[in-house]
């Protein structure tokens, strides 16, 4: 009876044996994870910015915005906001106390409120435009 204990525990794989492998697996599992999520947010953003720069391009052209007023409200104010904006999302997609879950809803927040924001700045934009015009009208006069 001693040697079938003895043999059993010989043979029992214990948790530190097994412990490592799992873990290696689980984290192998994670990173490829976290790569596939900063993979589709990488993609969400570079589209967001993209569209919001096709968007302003032509928001300028149809107020007649000339290109150094439309280039430096971008470059002074919107630019700021989105260097500010994807520093947000890199902090939070690589917050290891985050789940993946929550880091991706995290993202998706912040480019729906940077999306929302884009409005917000379209509509500075003109008026900070039609304030300038104003004034050159009236100096002109």
């Amino acid at each position: 009876e001693m040697n079938n204990t003895l043999n059993l525990l010989a043979n029992y794989p214990t948790v530190a044996d097994t412990e490592p492998e799992s873990y290696e697996l689980a984290e192998e599992v994670h990173n490829i994870q976290l790569d596939d999520l900063v993979f589709r947010v990488n993609q969400m953003w570079h589209e967001t910015v993209e569209n919001m720069i096709q968007r302003y391009t032509a928001y300028a052209e149809e107020h007649n915005i000339d290109e150094s007023c439309r280039d430096e409200m971008w470059n002074q104010g919107w630019y700021r906001y989105l260097y500010s904006i994807h520093g947000d999302l890199n902090y939070f997609l690589h917050d290891e106390h985050l789940s993946l879950e929550t880091r991706e809803q995290l993202a998706e927040e912040l480019i729906r409120g940077a999306k929302e924001d884009f409005l917000w700045f379209l509509n500075m934009v003109k008026e900070e435009w039609d304030r300038i015009h104003q004034s050159e009208i009236i100096v002109d006069v």
